[in-house]
């Protein structure tokens, strides 16, 4: 089984990879054998990065609807695709360096960096490899075999880390990088709800010998007055971010025929259990799939600044009881041979697990006041997690008469709102203002410092502290 020929019908132009233009400085003449990084001859610049799957079960099941290119038998363009990778399959990067300059460079390192897009700052990769010598003029490569853990949209950053390069202007190429959550190929349907006229059908296919199809197949037609759904399992997609600022959606290839007024409306179940259309299929797109031939069409919409071969989903679409399908509904007026569709994708941007994050409490200094008066007390909140977050800091367990402010290091107020971002490692200090009351013990008051993070919420870190409250009148 399988296609002797395979063309695909494309609308619009996709946009998905925009590789940096990174600009080639001129080489200084070398006049002694003395290199410094003005002058070392050496201009190393990483020029372009491809995927693959190195497992071919992986790489027969992904590939069509992944960057990698070129795919034998299927004349799909080069920038049509939707991801590089898919979660939980190793993919293989492929990075290509050039030496713009007149020496040789030497062995040197170039790191591999992979973002979440959805955070200020969390790297889900990094790592550093070494590239071996490059002669002027000529290119290597280097590669690094990785296993996505966050499906959604990612930025890949490759940095040429040459010591003495002279010209540090060209170290980096950058990509976006995008990783997808479920794919089916319709070769099982074991866990999916297969409404009458629906077949996992052999007449067109990509890559496993079959398709999603509607109808009797490539030498027959559907029924007239016909309404029959096709639908997913359940996922639970309840790990999504809450608040995607990229295009997250799903997306097909389809092809074969329909009559005017016949559809395939495919819909996502809302969390209130009713269904969504997200788009529809209706019309020709080849209607000689008998001849052992078929085109396939996929679809485009803009989504930001990039225009994508993607139906978007929204939030509500993403929750643990997530299900899609595809609803084929036909008129009284005609028929025809239906619609098969294949290479079926879903991603969206998966949020940072509870694992990622870990706040550590410090304190600066012990804190004393007398009973009416202000202490202050510094203390040190690190993110010691993975991931960029804020917080909010409050305190627990102070005595009612007593008033306390919580500021910023430098004395400005604290926007709860808003609360405090902290990068990965970094640190943050925090004033504690406490004023004992007028009948406050003399002696050590324990108190306690909440931090709440507001990305995760049930990540809440607390510390046990205390004031001394100084008598008023020390005899002499």
């Amino acid at each position: 089984m399988g296609l002797r020929r395979c063309t695909i019908s494309i609308i619009g132009v996709l946009l998905l990879a925009n590789l940096a233009t990174i600009s080639i400085s001129s080489i200084e003449p070398i006049d002694d054998f003395r290199f410094s990084s003005h002058n070392s001859g050496i201009d190393i610049k990483p020029t372009a990065v491809s995927f693959n799957y190195p497992n071919s079960i992986d790489q027969d099941k992904y590939q069509m609807f992944s960057s990698n290119h070129p795919i034998a038998n299927f004349n799909r363009p080069a920038d049509l695709f939707v991801i590089d990778g898919m979660l939980g399959a190793q993919i293989r990067l492929t990075i290509t360096l050039e030496n713009f300059g007149a020496n040789s460079s030497g062995v040197f390192p170039t790191q591999i960096l992979v973002e979440h897009d959805e955070y200020t700052k969390f790297e889900i990769l990094n790592t550093t490899l070494t590239a071996p010598s490059i002669n002027p003029g000529s290119t290597t490569t280097v590669q690094y075999t990785w296993t996505p853990t966050y499906a959604g949209n990612h930025s890949l950053v490759v940095t040429a880390l040459h010591p003495t390069d002279a010209n540090s202007g060209n170290d980096i190429l950058s990509r976006h990088l995008t990783v997808g959550r479920v794919y089916d190929n319709c070769d099982d349907f074991s866990s999916w709800s297969v409404g009458a006229g629906w077949s996992s059908n052999p007449d067109a296919a990509i890559s496993k010998g079959v398709a999603c199809h509607f109808g009797n197949g490539a030498m027959s037609n559907y029924g007239n007055s016909v309404s029959s759904s096709l639908s997913t399992p359940v996922w639970d997609f309840s790990d999504r971010h809450p608040n995607p600022t990229r295009g997250v959606g799903m997306s097909f290839f389809a092809t074969g025929s329909a009559q005017l007024g016949d559809v395939i409306s495919f819909q996502a179940r809302k969390t209130d259990g009713s269904w969504q259309e997200i788009g529809q299929i209706s019309g020709s797109i080849d209607p000689t799939v008998a001849d052992g031939t078929s085109s396939w069409s996929t679809f485009t919409n803009t989504i930001g600044a990039h225009t994508l071969p993607l139906a978007p989903l929204q939030v509500e679409h993403l929750h643990s009881s997530s299900q899609f399908r595809y609803a084929f509904t036909s008129n009284s007026a005609g028929t025809d041979i239906g619609y098969w569709l294949d290479e079926l994708i879903w991603y969206y941007d998966q949020r940072a697990g509870l694992h990622e994050y870990d706040w550590v409490i410090g304190v600066n200094n012990s804190s004393s006041a007398q009973r009416g008066q202000w202490s202050d007390q510094l203390v040190t909140i690190h993110n010691n997690g993975n991931v960029s977050d804020r917080y909010t800091p409050s305190l627990n367990a102070v005595p009612a008469e007593w008033e306390y402010s919580l500021l910023h290091e430098n004395g400005g107020n604290i926007d709860p709102s808003i609360g405090i971002q902290v990068m990965p490692g970094e640190s943050h200090n925090l004033r504690i203002k406490l004023k004992p009351g007028a009948n406050s013990t003399v002696g050590a008051n324990p108190y306690q410092l909440q931090v709440v993070s507001i990305n995760e919420p049930s990540i809440i870190e607390v510390k046990n502290l205390q004031i001394t409250v100084d008598p008023s009148f020390i005899p002499s």
